[in-house]
């Protein structure tokens, strides 16, 4: 029904911009009337349905859902935590501001916090405001300011994912020695969480370093039984040490979790492994 109604409102306004300009045209052709004033309504007429219809398809108009309070506490609650829980104008602009956020909009969202930081008023205000400005910086893949943006929230809060996202930061900042640092301390802050464990898999693959790799894949399975890029790791490692059965048996679970076999193929082969 949502599609149809769509279909009707493009069918509604582009009948009324193609209207105006017929009837731009009769006063023209037909009744020799040609002034400025009409010229201008029948641009102006065009102009507003091509824009109306531009903000239906790409869903920045009023179509777009506006989420409530407790959306964002249900769904991002472990990082909002107490912050904001007194109504005031702090709290309404963090929540508005959460909405860029959760349509993938990173270059408002940092702004709006940036804005918002001098409002804060406690640690758990501080640590939300500047771990969704490092969100946002990290996508829009500016990792140094990512990486500083979750330092600053470790500050005022040790939290595992925050760490654990700086370290991936740093490790596509190519500082690998602070990354494996960073997943560490990620790891001592939340020792069940099995995302740093993975991280420094892929990282120990990177550096070659293919029986540590193998180590923290098998940890981050364990914590995260279906982790499908733990077993990518896993299998990348068992391949480059000549393990056929574990490479195998990691890979028929990659592809099990959702992974594609023959991108982890190609991956193999670039790395030289006969494995493959």
């Amino acid at each position: 029904m949502k599609k149809l109604g769509k279909i009707l409102y493009y069918i509604l306004a582009g009948g009324l911009a193609l209207f105006a300009i017929g009837y731009l045209v009769y006063e023209i052709v037909w009744k020799g009337i040609l002034d400025v004033s009409n010229i201008m309504r029948t641009l102006l007429i065009v102009a507003t349905m091509i824009l109306a219809i531009y903000r239906v398809a790409s869903g920045t108009g009023r179509g777009k859902k506006k989420h409530s309070e407790q959306f964002f506490r249900d769904h991002y609650g472990q990082h909002i935590g107490r912050a904001f829980i007194i109504p005031s104008k702090a709290s309404k602009k963090f929540f508005a501001a959460l909405e860029y956020y959760q349509y993938n909009q990173p270059s408002k969202l940092v702004d709006a916090m940036r804005e918002l930081e001098s409002a804060c008023t406690n640690n758990d205000e501080r640590f939300a405001v500047v771990f969704f400005k490092a969100l946002g910086y990290d996508a829009m893949k500016s990792y140094a300011n990512a990486a500083a943006a979750y330092e600053k929230a470790l500050l005022y809060r040790e939290d595992s994912t925050a760490a654990s996202n700086a370290g991936s930061c740093y490790q596509n900042l190519e500082d690998y020695d602070r990354a494996i640092d960073t997943y560490l301390f990620a790891i001592k802050i939340e020792p069940d969480n099995a995302y740093p464990y993975n991280n420094l898999a892929q990282l120990y693959n990177r550096k070659a370093e293919y029986e540590k790799a193998l180590f923290y894949a098998e940890t981050a399975i364990e914590k995260k039984e279906n982790f499908r890029q733990a077993y990518s790791a896993k299998a990348v490692a068992s391949a480059m040490l000549g393990d056929y059965e574990e490479f195998e048996d990691a890979a028929r679970k990659y592809v099990l979790y959702g992974g594609d076999r023959n991108a982890l193929t190609v991956h193999l082969k670039q790395l030289g492994s006969d494995m493959v």
